[in-house]
């Protein structure tokens, strides 16, 4: 659980809100991180 109140927040919902708003956009899919060509040879 978030220790909100450590982090300065008065409530869960201003943490959650705080913390959606300056997550920053990727354009990381799971074909960066999987292989999924050597997967599928592998499969086979």
């Amino acid at each position: 659980m978030v220790k909100f109140k450590n982090l300065g927040f008065d409530n869960f919902d201003n943490f959650k809100k705080y913390f959606f708003d300056t997550l920053l956009i990727s354009n990381k899919t799971y074909d960066y991180f999987v292989n999924w060509k050597k997967i599928k040879k592998k499969y086979k």
